[in-house]
C-alpha cells in the first residue's frame, strides 16, 4: 500500500522533473487545475465508446511559448494531441455495451521538452506516483495499493505500464458503505517534445480487460502527424463522429439527393409568418417574448450608445418588426419608430468623422452593428407601416449602403475596419451581415454593383472548407478555410466550437442568396450541400455548451431557403429547445425573456438572446414553406 508520505514524495519527484507540470499545485489536490469531464465529446469524436469520458488538467496544457490553453474540454485534448494520430477505440456494439459509462480514460501531461527520460526504475515510481495521487484526488474514499509497473515499447515509443488495484468505498441500495474492487492501468509515453500519461479506471471486472485493451491500442498507434495531415484526421474524426446520426431524417440521408428548388431572393420580413398561422404554443411564447421586449427598451440610453447596445437595439427592432400581431397592440408601432429614431440619431452625430456610420467607430463591434442597424431599417423601409416615411429613410439608407461597399476590402471580404484599403485577410461573421444587408437592399430597388454582391460571396466561400463544406471564422490566426466558429478568451471553456456551426449558417445563407440573384436557375455547389448536412448533423440541443442563438437563428435562415424535410426537423428540434430556454417567472422583468446563458450573451444581455430567438422561430417558420405550415 501507498501511504500518503510516499504518495507525496513520488509526486513531487515528478513534478521537480515535469518543467510546466509543475502549474497544478501542492500536494494532491490539483487544486490549481480545472479539471474538465468529457462525457461524449472526446469518446463521440474518436468513435470511442459514449461512456467513456476524460479529464485533462487546464494548468496542464501549455502552447509554444509558454501560453496557456484557455479551450474547451475537447479542444484542450486536441492541443495536446494535435501532433499524433491515434487509432479509434472499438465501436463494436458489443463492447461499447460491456462498459458503457462505467469506465474514466484520463490525459495528463508530464512534461512540455523533449528531454531524455530519466532512470527507468525512477521513471516507475514517479509513474506510479503520480497515477495513484490522481485516483487519491479523485476518489477520496478509495484504498489504493500499488502492484506493478515496467518499463516497454509502447507502440513506437518508450513508455512505462502501470497496474494498479484498490477499492473504493461506496453505498448500496440499502444505504449501507460496501467496499467495491477497482482497478486502474495507466501508459507513460515518452512522446517527442511531450509526455503523456493514460490512466484508464474503473470497477475491476472481466469488462475491464476489455476496456483496456481498447483504450492500449490507441496509444500504441500514435505516430507524428504534419500540420496538414493533423487538420485532415481531426475533420474526418469530426465527421465520422457524427455520420448517420440525421435526427428525424434517418441514417441513409443524404442532402445531394433531395430534390432543389431556387431560393427566395428576400432576406427579411416578407418571408416572416403570421403569427396567427403558427400552431398556438409558438405563437403564444413569441407573444410573450414580444411583450417582454416591449418592457425593456434597449434604446433608451443615456448619452452616447456603444456599437453593442446600438446593433442590440436594432436586433430588438428587427424582431418586433416581425411580430406583427395585435396581441402586441399600438405599443409595438411606438417601439418600432423609437428605435428607427433613435439610430437615425446615431447616424447624424458621425456625419461629421465618418458620413453614412450609424454610431461611432467603437472596435470590433462597430461594423457589426452598423451593418445590423442598417438591415433594420432597410426592413422599415420596406413595411408597410413605414410607407409615409419612405422618403425620409431613402438617404441615410443610402449612405449607410455606400459605407458599407467603401469598407469591402479588394478580396470581398469585410472586417473591423471601416476603410476597405486596410482590409487584409477575410471574415465570414461580419461579411455576412453587411452581405446581407446589401442584398436586402438590392430587393428593395437600391441600385448596387453585382460585382461586389459576387465579391462577397466569393469572399464567404473562400472560407469554406471543399471537403466538409464548414465555414471558418477567418483565414490566419483566424482557423482558415473549414476552421469552424471563432470564440473570445472569456467563453472558450463554456461554449466548444464543435458544437455550433453559426459560421457555416451565416456563410450558407448568405451565399445561396447571392446566388439567387446572380444565377436564379443555378443549384447549390458541392461546398454548400455539404454545409447542409453540417447543419443537420448539430441541430439545436439543450447542451449548455450548445447554447448558440446565432448559430440557430441563421440555420434557421439557412434552412428556409431548403425547405421540404430538413427545416421541418430543424424546426421541430429548434421549437423544442427554445420552449425549454424560454423564462417564466411572476418576475416582469424576466418573464417572457429566454435564458441569457447562449455563447454571446455576456456581451449582449436577455435582449439579444431574446431578440435572436424570436428570429430563429421567425425564419424557422418562413412563409415560403407553405406546405410545411399545414403539415
Amino acid at each position: 500500500m501507498l501511504n500518503l508520505a510516499t504518495t507525496r514524495a513520488a509526486l513531487g519527484l515528478l513534478l521537480l522533473c515535469a518543467g510546466p507540470a509543475q502549474a497544478m499545485g501542492q500536494e494532491l489536490g490539483f487544486k490549481a487545475g480545472r479539471d474538465w469531464d468529457l462525457v461524449g465529446e472526446v469518446g463521440a469524436k474518436y468513435k470511442a465508446p459514449a461512456g467513456l469520458t476524460a479529464k485533462v488538467l487546464r494548468e496542464d496544457y501549455l502552447l509554444s511559448g509558454g501560453t496557456l490553453v484557455l479551450g474547451s474540454a475537447e479542444d484542450a485534448v486536441l492541443q495536446v494531441l494535435r501532433s499524433y494520430q491515434s487509432r479509434t477505440l472499438s465501436s463494436k456494439a458489443k463492447d461499447r455495451k460491456s462498459y458503457l459509462g462505467r469506465y474514466r480514460l484520463t490525459v495528463l501531461v508530464l512534461r512540455d521538452d523533449d528531454a531524455q527520460w530519466p532512470d527507468k526504475e525512477v521513471r516507475q515510481q514517479q509513474v506510479r506516483g503520480l497515477a495513484t495521487a490522481f485516483l487519491e484526488w479523485k476518489k477520496p474514499r478509495g484504498v489504493f495499493s500499488e502492484n506493478k509497473a515496467r518499463t516497454s515499447k509502447i507502440g513506437r515509443y518508450q513508455g512505462v505500464q502501470s497496474e494498479i488495484t484498490g477499492s473504493v468505498t461506496a453505498r448500496d441500495e440499502d444505504g449501507l458503505e460496501i467496499a467495491l474492487p477497482y482497478r486502474a492501468h495507466s501508459w507513460a509515453v515518452d512522446l517527442p517534445g511531450k509526455d503523456l500519461l493514460f490512466l484508464l479506471d474503473g470497477p475491476d471486472t472481466e469488462a475491464f480487460k476489455r476496456a483496456a485493451k481498447d483504450a492500449k491500442s490507441v496509444w500504441s498507434s500514435v505516430k507524428l502527424l504534419t500540420t496538414s495531415e493533423l487538420v485532415k484526421q481531426l475533420e474526418q474524426a469530426g465527421l465520422a463522429a457524427r455520420s448517420g446520426n440525421f435526427p428525424g431524417l434517418g441514417a441513409d440521408w443524404t442532402a445531394a439527393e433531395r430534390t432543389w428548388s431556387a431560393p427566395l431572393r428576400v432576406v427579411g420580413p416578407s418571408t416572416w409568418p403570421a403569427l396567427e398561422k403558427l400552431p398556438k404554443k409558438v405563437r403564444a411564447d413569441l407573444l410573450r417574448a414580444g411583450q417582454w421586449l416591449l418592457r425593456n427598451p434597449v434604446a433608451a440610453v443615456a448619452g452616447e450608445a456603444s456599437a453593442i447596445q446600438l446593433g442590440v437595439t436594432a436586433l430588438t427592432g428587427r424582431a418586433l418588426l416581425g411580430l406583427n400581431d395585435p396581441g402586441l397592440g399600438p405599443e409595438r408601432q411606438a417601439a418600432l419608430d423609437r428605435v428607427v429614431a433613435f439610430l437615425l440619431e446615431a447616424q447624424a452625430s458621425a456625419a461629421a468623422r465618418f458620413p453614412g456610420l450609424i454610431g461611432q467607430e467603437d472596435g470590433n463591434a462597430t461594423l457589426y452593428a452598423h451593418s445590423i442597424a442598417t438591415l433594420f431599417l432597410l426592413d422599415c423601409f420596406g413595411n408597410p407601416g413605414f410607407v409615409a416615411r419612405q422618403e425620409e429613410l431613402r438617404a441615410p439608407l443610402q449612405s449607410a449602403l455606400d459605407l458599407i461597399l467603401a469598407a469591402q476590402g479588394n478580396n470581398g471580404s469585410w472586417r473591423y475596419t471601416l476603410r476597405g484599403s486596410e482590409v487584409k485577410g477575410r471574415d465570414t461573421s461580419i461579411s455576412g451581415w453587411a452581405l446581407l444587408a446589401l442584398l436586402r437592399a438590392r430587393e428593395l430597388g437600391f441600385t448596387l454593383p453585382d460585382r461586389a454582391l459576387a465579391a462577397g460571396r466569393d469572399g464567404l466561400l473562400a472560407l469554406a472548407g471543399a471537403e466538409f463544406g464548414r465555414f471558418g471564422y477567418g483565414d490566419g490566426g483566424g482557423g482558415g478555410a473549414g476552421g469552424g466558429p471563432a470564440r473570445t478568451a472569456a467563453i472558450y471553456d463554456r461554449f466548444p466550437s464543435q458544437l455550433s456551426e453559426s459560421l457555416t449558417g451565416i456563410g450558407l445563407y448568405a451565399t445561396l442568396l447571392v446566388d439567387s440573384h446572380l444565377t436564379p436557375e443555378g443549384r447549390p455547389s458541392n461546398t454548400q450541400w455539404k454545409a447542409l448536412q453540417l447543419l443537420m448533423r448539430l441541430q439545436p440541443r439543450l447542451e449548455a455548451g450548445a447554447y448558440d442563438l446565432y448559430y440557430w437563428h441563421y440555420g434557421s435562415c439557412a434552412l428556409s431557403l431548403f425547405g421540404g424535410k430538413e427545416l421541418k426537423v430543424w424546426r421541430e428540434q429548434l421549437v423544442s429547445v427554445l420552449q425549454e430556454r424560454h423564462l417564466r417567472s411572476a418576475d416582469a422583468a424576466v418573464e417572457g425573456s429566454y435564458a441569457d446563458k447562449s455563447v454571446w450573451s455576456s456581451e449582449g444581455g436577455p435582449a439579444y438572446a431574446t431578440s435572436m430567438a424570436v428570429l430563429a422561430l421567425l425564419s424557422a417558420y418562413s412563409a415560403r414553406q407553405q406546405e410545411i405550415l399545414a403539415d
